[in-house]
């Protein structure tokens, strides 16, 4: 239930939060958004493997629970159906550890087979309830009306995967019965992740500035431009400095930036560009570059401490709700702010950098359990022997996961 009533917060109003905490932070000059660094990662849904036969394996599982259903509703007649989940199943199974590509064929057919008999039947039954009334009668048309598409696609895209031999289109494909927005994202030579990719931005203190769940799997290079028009829009003005990654490296990318405004752009990896076209000097382009290293934190925060390596929520927009709540706290935690392990730790420097970050934080956030671990976790006296940034990270990942 809590989670439930969590995931009802939409992302326009985490983002609005967001705005908030930005414009917060700016007003009391801890971000002028002046340099920036941008990066991409990528959450992954909650979804096993895709392959063909279990994908196929899952359509006909949940087309047997549909009739099933179909069965106990009120004022139904009998529906005269066979169960092919058994077959569908060892067929399934048969098909990981055959070898051979006869065999896998034959075992194909069988299995697609199956799955157009239970569709039938399932039309069939669809075709029989479409004059009953009744709130439960709606609710399972509903999920016949959701899943029959997808079933329809699966089905399509396996005949021409493994009986035609065709190559189907990553954008075409279908990798979840249960997460169909889930995206097929290829970053590098990594492995192949499924979910979708993020793009962010910080600035210098560590904020997170924008973020923006991407469709599908954009080359980041065309991402970069879009992302620097939104922070022109969002501040009004353009950034002095950037840095990014070297996947966004392109001579048009540059030479559009300098274009709308920006002084220095260091891109990690030059890509055959030269630095003096980059930055008015090497020197600028190193602090540029070595600054860019520190989006990773937040990143790596993001996904070990607050679990957003793998969004736990079903749906599109559930999904959205789940990846912007944990960048809030993830912005303090890895802020230079709260990472200070090397400040002194007497009393005025500790209660001077307490009240500068506080004033950039909405009451609601400094009223919160969060912050009140962070003060506990700052104060010389409750932990002369701990370090502010470990204990600090201990205490608000304990705080925030209780508190969601």
């Amino acid at each position: 239930m809590l989670q439930r009533t969590i995931s009802a917060l939409r992302s326009e109003t985490w983002e609005a939060v967001n705005r908030a905490l930005v414009a917060s932070a700016k007003q009391e000059k801890l971000e002028t958004g002046a340099v920036v660094r941008i990066d991409s990662t990528v959450t992954t849904a909650l979804m096993h493997h895709p392959s063909d036969s279990a994908l196929l394996w899952d359509a006909v599982r949940v087309m047997s629970r549909l009739l099933r259903q179909a069965a106990k509703l009120p004022g139904a007649a009998a529906i005269r159906w066979h169960d092919r989940r058994r077959l569908a199943k060892r067929c399934a199974v048969d098909i990981q550890y055959s070898r051979g590509k006869d065999t896998r064929c034959r075992l194909y057919r069988k299995l697609i087979a199956a799955t157009h008999a239970t569709r039938a039947a399932l039309q069939r039954a669809a075709t029989r309830l479409s004059a009953r009334a009744g709130i439960v009668v709606e609710h399972w048309r509903a999920q016949v009306d959701h899943y029959l598409p997808l079933i329809a696609r699966i089905l399509d895209q396996s005949e021409r995967r493994v009986l035609h031999g065709q190559a189907v289109p990553a954008r075409e494909k279908l990798v979840s019965l249960f997460e169909p927005h889930a995206d097929i994202i290829v970053k590098g030579g990594r492995d192949v992740q499924y979910g979708h990719k993020l793009n962010l931005v910080t600035g210098k203190s560590g904020l997170i500035l924008d973020l923006v769940i991407e469709t599908g799997n954009p080359a980041d290079a065309e991402r970069f431009l879009p992302m620097l028009d939104r922070h022109i829009a969002h501040c009004g003005t353009p950034p002095r400095q950037m840095a990014a990654d070297g996947s966004y490296a392109s001579r048009d990318n540059l030479d559009q930036a300098k274009a709308r405004g920006v002084s220095d752009v260091a891109f990690h990896k030059k890509r055959g560009l030269a630095v003096a076209d980059m930055a008015k000097s090497a020197w600028v382009y190193r602090r540029l570059r070595n600054f860019r290293a520190g989006i990773e934190a937040g990143i790596s925060c993001f996904k070990r401490a607050y679990g957003g390596g793998r969004c736990t929520w079903r749906g599109l927009d559930h999904f959205k709700a789940y990846v912007c709540p944990p960048w809030w706290p993830t912005t303090w935690c890895c802020s230079p702010a709260s990472n200070r392990d090397s400040a002194p730790t007497g009393s005025d420097s500790t209660a001077t950098e307490i009240s500068s970050i506080q004033l950039a934080l909405p009451c609601t956030f400094a009223e919160s359990a969060t912050w009140s671990c962070y003060l506990a976790a700052k104060s010389p006296i409750d932990a002369p022997h701990a370090s502010p940034a470990s204990a600090f990270h201990h205490l608000e990942k304990q705080a925030f996961m209780d508190a969601h």
